[in-house]
């Protein structure tokens, strides 16, 4: 599959057909076309109504409103033919010319959603999943999410009936997102971060990963006022470049030379028995550990409150992991940002 047009967005009708992967996440530079291709897609190319997600109530609302209507940039043929109504406080419906084509929700309010039925809806296309650092974090997203996925597939498969396809979209702001956590999906994105890897697959989940990172409207944009200025910015919004980890940190060790300490949730902490005090943090846990802590909030307070010499040894770039996904884990643990 081609990633760009020749007019050099990206190909998201290409993405949207492809029925091998009902699970799509995409991180993209801003402007490339990500919303607007699946936008454009689901109002011209199928008939079956979607579920507009998005993280927060407070981003549906903005959303589902005629100032801010999301569907503009597709033109007038299609944003003037849009009329939003209220069905509940959590959700909002859109129909065109008339009739119903989807409704716009919040992942954080969606469990609240009561006798809703929604098996004739084959497509969600979940907006900015990832949130922007100076948004407050929302707890177990992932989980959330897979929840919202299970409401609206429910048993068609069952029936013989294709899955939904699920499609996730956002800027590369942040690898320590838990919904990236909870699909699995930091490690390859690091790889192919390293690589410059634009497609991923993972066949027998069902997965498809984009990470365009040669994108011709990217570089067209780097000529524009706001990106001569230059900055750290830039590395997001046109390189698609998510923050840089210490690649001295992530590498898989031998357990010979190592005690275990510690577990929290499934991560093992070990450290080394030589000079040198490095830790080692994997899923491999063999051995006698002295402490074991549950994955509650509480017991991440008591480990973090009782272990935060971590903390200040990873600053040190003395604790290293098995993969990147676990130094994400480490990090929001200690939340380190």
């Amino acid at each position: 599959m081609k990633m760009y047009l020749p007019n050099g967005y990206l190909n998201m009708k290409g993405i949207m057909e492809d029925k091998r992967y009902p699970f799509v996440f995409g991180v993209g530079s801003r402007g490339t076309g990500k919303t607007y291709g699946i936008l454009q897609w689901l109002m011209t190319e199928t008939e079956s109504k979607f579920i507009l997600l998005r993280l927060t109530q407070g981003e549906a609302e903005l959303v589902a409103s005629e100032e801010a209507n999301p569907f503009k940039p597709l033109g007038p043929e299609i944003s003037e033919h849009i009329k939003f109504k209220n069905v509940d406080k959590n959700t909002t419906a859109f129909f065109f010319d008339g009739e119903l084509k989807g409704v716009v929700m919040a992942l954080s309010t969606f469990a609240k959603v009561r006798g809703a039925d929604f098996s004739d809806y084959d497509y969600i296309f979940f907006d900015e999943y990832i949130p922007e650092k100076h948004i407050k974090k929302i707890a177990h997203t992932g989980e959330a999410l897979k929840n919202c996925y299970e409401t609206v597939n429910r048993n068609r498969e069952l029936s013989g009936k294709d899955p939904v396809k699920l499609v996730c979209m956002a800027n590369a702001l942040n690898f320590n997102n838990d919904i990236l956590i909870e699909f699995h999906i930091t490690e390859a994105l690091y790889r192919m971060q390293k690589t410059k890897q634009e497609f991923y697959y993972d066949d027998r989940r069902g997965l498809m990963v984009i990470y365009p990172q040669n994108s011709p409207i990217s570089e067209r944009k780097s000529e524009t006022a706001l990106y001569k200025l230059g900055g750290r910015y830039n590395e997001m919004a046109l390189d698609n470049t998510f923050r840089e980890y210490y690649d001295g940190n992530i590498r898989s060790m031998n357990l010979k030379g190592f005690k275990p300490m510690y577990i929290f949730d499934t991560l093992c902490f070990y450290r080394s028995v030589n000079a040198d005090r490095i830790w080692y943090v994997t899923e491999t846990c063999k051995g006698n550990f002295r402490e074991q802590y549950g994955n509650t909030d509480f017991e991440q307070m008591r480990f973090v409150r009782k272990h935060m010499m971590l903390h200040d040894l990873y600053l040190m770039q003395k604790v290293v992991f098995e993969s990147s996904e676990l130094e994400i884990r480490f990090l929001d643990i200690f939340n380190i940002t």
